[in-house]
């Protein structure tokens, strides 16, 4: 194997279980703001319904 194939192949290898476990965490603290912002719009749009 030639060292460009060798490169390639070491770059397609998915990170470790430590990043993993990291990257999960993060995309959860996200999801968690996300939904937490969804609420907020739809508590907004029912107070301009009631107001409006």
């Amino acid at each position: 194997m030639n060292n460009y194939k060798a490169v390639i192949k070491a770059k397609s290898l998915p990170p470790p279980l430590a990043a993993w476990h990291s990257i999960v965490a993060k995309v959860d603290a996200l999801m968690a703001l996300c939904d937490e912002l969804e609420a907020r719009l739809r508590e907004r749009a029912a107070v301009k319904m009631v107001a409006g």
